[in-house]
């Protein structure tokens, strides 16, 4: 981690925000090239169209949830940073020991 970059609970936010939708990102990339691949050409070997099936049961629901994730994710952004501008000062609103996961 850097020196100059402190570890408070926007700064945990962001990077779960960053996490999530990058998984998003990815599965969606994935499964809408694979399955776009396997509908509009014949020239694929057979073992990928024959992969795609199986695994588009896993992918979607990785994507659903990073999804939600991400939803989620900028509500408790959204909470923190108003919380940061109205109540400056109440320190109790905003650690970290709140915002991170048990």
């Amino acid at each position: 981690m850097c020196y100059w970059l402190q570890l408070n609970t926007t700064n945990m936010l962001l990077q779960t925000l960053a996490c999530v939708d990058t998984v998003y990102l990815v599965a969606c990339l994935f499964i809408q090239t694979a399955k776009t691949l396997v509908d509009a050409t014949d020239w694929l070997p057979a073992v990928f169209v024959a992969y795609v099936p199986r695994l588009e049961p896993y992918i979607w629901p990785a994507a659903s949830c990073a999804q939600t994730a991400t939803v989620w994710t900028v509500l408790l952004l959204t909470a923190d940073r108003y919380a940061a501008v109205c109540y400056p000062f109440d320190a109790r609103l905003r650690s970290l020991r709140r915002a991170r996961p048990s």
